[in-house]
């Protein structure tokens, strides 16, 4: 196994090396919208690393301006954060041709939820595994 020595001291531009990931085979364009800089972070690298293609929303209107800008294999939409994920799911509904499947992450599944919900909708609870969550986006429904 190749090692990589360390980057000189004081310079923290200099690049490391990552350990190589595998490519997916059908490479998906995915909206991230979530609040939590944790999630978005951690989807995107993922996600990213095996080779999609990830825009990022930290609010429900942010998330509305994308899908008015791009179309999307899968979009990953949380509940609870600003602006409301339902109005995402509306946005979403109307417009179905923007996002091909949907995913909703939640920490709190009650009657509202799964009223709001369309039978088309994914719903995952959080907190969630990570590598669990890449395999849904890739894998689909099935």
């Amino acid at each position: 196994m190749e090692r990589e020595s360390p980057p000189p001291r004081g310079d923290r531009r200099t690049p490391r090396r990552r350990r190589p990931v595998e490519t997916a085979d059908v490479l998906l364009t995915v909206l991230v919208a979530d609040d939590e800089a944790l999630i978005r972070r951690a989807l995107d690298r993922l996600l990213t690393g095996r080779g999609h293609t990830v825009l990022t929303a930290d609010d429900a209107p942010s998330a509305i301006t994308l899908l008015g800008e791009h179309r999307f294999d899968v979009a990953l939409v949380d509940r609870n954060m600003p602006g409301g994920g339902s109005s995402v799911l509306a946005e979403i509904a109307r417009y179905p041709d923007r996002a091909a499947r949907t995913i909703l992450m939640t920490g709190a599944i009650g009657a509202e939820t799964t009223t709001e919900i369309g039978r088309d909708v994914k719903l995952v609870r959080k907190p969630f595994d990570f590598s669990a969550m890449v395999r849904e986006v890739e894998e689909g429904p099935g």
